[in-house]
């Protein structure tokens, strides 16, 4: 017969097995609640599909390409960066190849198809912005401003701030990008956050600063373009479709998950440093666009 050392051990052992197992049981309900969590989108998807009515007369179709552009991915592994020299190949034949692949193709006033990069502030090469930024004033597009942060540990607001006020000022001032409202000499920018997590709503993973709407919106942020989420992230938010105002309190954690209709546009000018022609924008003040799902 086994001795009691022997009973408390197989005692013992049962225990952990049965913690393990209640770990094991509470972190699939865990996933499963966040698959079930994502599609809370889904109601409105389908109230807008109920209600929404067909348009009657001419229609007119704006595309907005908001592309992480980032010459520095390396397909199937996002932890890896390619090397300089394979960046400036593939940025070489982008801007080939681009103006080939559209030139043919005109909105009702003649103008090509024009795509926005939104480069990360924290990969910034300044060789490498330049030629994008030579592309785009050809006419091609324009060059916004993305950003990854707080992927080892939580962001700090302060950082936040720096990161994307030195990179929106180095876009403008040094390179001839982004517009500026009216008469102030203080460039805005359209925003689009790495890994989807805008205002630390990945659960603190990907950012970790709450009060990042409230920093966006201070640093001259016109427009955030980070929405829709990739398909199962806990980024994702319930509304949709839209162009609105956030109706929370920007320094709260995710205010875009609730908003109203965005209320005025701003008449943008080119920077003035930027070579070739410029032209008017019109653009929301600050608004967050859910793209379609």
């Amino acid at each position: 017969m086994p001795d009691k050392t022997t009973k408390s051990m197989t005692g013992a052992r049962s225990e952990s097995y049965e913690r393990l197992d209640q770990s094991v049981s509470k972190l699939g309900s865990n996933r499963l609640a966040q698959k079930l969590a994502y599609f809370g989108w889904f109601p409105a998807y389908l109230k807008q599909r109920l209600t929404r009515r067909s348009p009657r007369g001419p229609i007119h179709v704006i595309f907005a390409i908001a592309d992480h552009f980032e010459p520095a991915i390396v397909p199937g592994d996002g932890s890896a960066h390619a090397s300089y020299n394979e960046q400036e190949r593939k940025l070489e034949c982008w801007c080939r190849d681009y103006p080939r692949a559209v030139a043919h193709w005109r909105d009702a006033e003649g103008f090509p198809l024009r795509h926005t990069y939104f480069y990360p502030a924290e990969q910034y090469d300044r060789d490498l912005v330049s030629r994008l930024a030579e592309h785009c004033s050809s006419g091609w597009g324009e060059i916004e401003i993305h950003l990854h942060h707080g992927m080892g540990r939580p962001d700090t607001a302060e950082n936040t701030r720096r990161q994307l006020v030195h990179f929106r000022d180095t876009l403008a001032f040094k390179h001839g990008c982004l517009a500026y409202e009216g008469e102030s000499e203080t460039p805005r920018y359209a925003f689009v956050h790495g890994n989807f997590a805008l205002a630390n709503s990945a659960g603190g993973y990907g950012c970790g600063v709450d009060c990042e709407t409230q920093i966006l919106a201070e640093t001259r942020c016109y427009a955030d373009l980070t929405m829709p989420a990739s398909a199962f992230h806990p980024a994702q938010i319930t509304k949709i479709n839209s162009l609105y105002e956030c109706g929370l309190p920007l320094r709260q954690r995710a205010p875009h998950r609730r908003g109203g209709p965005q209320t005025g546009i701003i008449a943008s000018r080119v920077s003035d440093h930027a070579p070739g022609t410029a032209y008017a924008r019109f653009r929301p003040v600050f608004a967050f666009r859910s793209g379609e799902i």
